[in-house]
């Protein structure tokens, strides 16, 4: 199959997904019930967002949390160095391939890759 017809059963599924929801909520015989539901399972629905609310796991990420809370406290500050290290290298990367984009200059081996491009080659 071609990507143009995923990405169009993707939009179609989502898009019928958010009228139907709309659509619920609108009529008069179906709102309570809907809204109802909705509160009972957590479940909402907006543009391209199916979400699930849920606290069947807080004990779970309770325990977990007060479980070694030094280690925890380490393993999330090493995290967040990670994605801040992460962020600058791919900002200096992407830079760079503005700059050379400019001047011209083709990069033979491109190490990242933005993502705009590839959206624009499926248009």
């Amino acid at each position: 199959m071609l990507q143009t017809t995923w990405i169009a059963l993707i939009l179609g599924f989502w898009s019928s997904l958010y009228l139907l929801d709309a659509f619920l909520k609108t009529q008069k015989w179906s709102r309570r019930q809907y809204h109802d539901f909705q509160e009972r399972t957590g479940l909402s629905v907006s543009i391209c967002q199916f979400r699930w609310y849920s606290t069947w796991f807080n004990r779970t990420f309770l325990r977990l949390g007060q479980w070694k809370p030094n280690f925890m406290r380490l393993w999330f500050t090493v995290g967040v160095g990670f994605a801040l290290l992460a962020m600058v290298l791919s900002m200096f990367l992407l830079t760079l391939l503005v700059i050379n984009t400019f001047r011209k200059q083709p990069v033979d081996q491109q190490v990242l890759t933005p993502v705009v491009s590839h959206m624009l080659k499926l248009i």
